[in-house]
């Protein structure tokens, strides 16, 4: 294994696994999986947590599985494992065919986010997963299986950690493309936020809120449908912000054309869904990130908890996020039939003090019954206590144990999440 290839994207964390495979068939998959005794599969290598890694065993990469198939008349795509969002957006041009939302970048391999419950931001959009109406799987013994909606148990294998197999395709629902138009507001009160919330989340399509909770100012994106008129409507609780005159990056001193394209200007939706381009630095590169999501009912109260915190926190962090999910029907799922508030944190690439601080926010949110991102750093109790409350996870491990019974895909973070069970 290579120096790089042995890290994360940020390179900050390092895989703790003996080789990493990279498979070119099907076939050759197979035998892999069959004739290990640990393995686990790895996306693009975005996740600042161990819930991809498996250190007394092998990892295995897709990244040439790269199959992409669109069926128009049913609006489905199959891909390959090994497709990122980049490469699925732009096979879908030709059709006029969309996905519901994205994520911030588009790097990340379109597997990898589903299984890790990973989301973009709309009061009415779903975790990314949600799309998910078919997936093929290499199981323990090297079998190919095929499971669709119709399998009662599907809503618990598609945000599965990877504890179910090598998933090898997912087969994904689409729509019709849009247009959106994607404007910046700065300026706005932090009591603002607190009184206005859903006001402010409501204003669009996607709308994101960037703070270091320690300013009382809040920065508002707000990604908007381009409707017929081409007029958008400002609601009241952002009329007094100022509108950016000119390109912005959430971190003041990166540049401004590495995200995409504001002030108004339409563009097709995956052109302005995500915060930046797809070929360009999605931020500082030197970073950690953890996030925390609650239900809506808890989301301002959970803010203003934080916001005690802030002068500690904005030491350490580069920037936070606020986005809204819609409810879905997934078991492991942080917004299993809970409309939720993410909570993301962009940190400096300090372990040390970002471990310090962790217990702190995580102690600040736990009267609103949070859950962790599990592609994101949290502490190893509140990973264990998230795992105590969720009440699908029983369900999810019996699934474990009727497709790996041996353990060939369990690893140290799926242990410290089911704890006992």
């Amino acid at each position: 294994m290579s120096e790089r290839e042995g890290y994360n994207w940020a390179g900050n964390f390092k895989y703790g696994a003996r080789e990493i495979h990279r498979p070119k068939t099907l076939a050759e998959l197979q035998s892999l999986v069959s004739g290990s005794r640990k393995i686990r599969a790895l996306g693009s290598r975005h996740s600042f947590s161990r819930v991809a890694d498996i250190a007394d065993g092998d990892l295995v990469s897709l990244e040439h599985f790269k199959s992409i198939g669109i069926d128009s008349s049913r609006k489905t795509a199959e891909i390959g494992a090994g497709v990122t969002f980049a490469e699925l957006c732009v096979a879908l041009d030709p059709y006029r065919l969309a996905l519901p939302n994205l994520l911030s970048l588009l790097r990340v391999t379109v597997a990898g986010a589903c299984a890790t419950a990973s989301h973009g931001s709309g009061n009415s959009n779903k975790i990314l997963a949600a799309a998910v109406v078919a997936m093929e799987i290499i199981a323990a013994d090297g079998q190919i299986l095929r499971v669709s909606r119709d399998d009662p148990q599907f809503d618990g294998m598609v945000v599965a950690l990877g504890a179910l197999g090598v998933v090898t395709k997912l087969t994904l629902a689409l729509q019709p493309t849009f247009d959106v138009e994607q404007r910046v507001f700065d300026g706005i009160p932090v009591q603002t936020v607190f009184s206005d919330f859903a006001q402010i989340m409501s204003s669009g399509y996607s709308v994101s809120l960037f703070t270091n909770f320690a300013d009382e100012m809040v920065q508002c994106w707000v990604k908007s449908l381009r409707a017929n008129s081409g007029e958008v409507n400002i609601p009241a609780a952002l009329s007094m912000a100022t509108p950016a005159s000119r390109q912005v990056h959430m971190l003041g001193d990166m540049p401004p054309e590495f995200c995409t394209e504001q002030l108004g200007k339409p563009g097709i939706w995956h052109w302005r869904l995500p915060h930046f381009n797809a070929d360009d630095t999605p931020s500082s590169g030197s970073e950690i990130q953890s996030e925390f999501v609650v239900p809506m009912p808890y989301a301002v109260d959970a803010l203003r908890s934080i916001q005690a915190l802030g002068n500690r926190i904005s030491k350490l962090l580069q920037i936070s996020e606020i986005r809204t999910i819609a409810s879905d029907t997934l078991w492991m799922s942080p917004c299993f039939h809970e409309a939720s508030v993410a909570i993301h944190f962009t940190w400096k690439d300090d372990r040390d003090g970002v471990l310090k601080i962790l217990p702190d926010i995580e102690a600040a949110l736990k009267p609103f019954n949070p859950k962790a991102h599990y592609g994101k750093l949290c502490t190893d109790k509140f990973l264990t206590d998230m795992g105590s409350r969720n009440l699908q996870l029983l369900r999810f491990v019996r699934l474990m144990k009727e497709f790996d019974c041996n353990g060939k895909f369990h690893n140290e973070y799926l242990q410290t999440l089911i704890g006992g069970n």
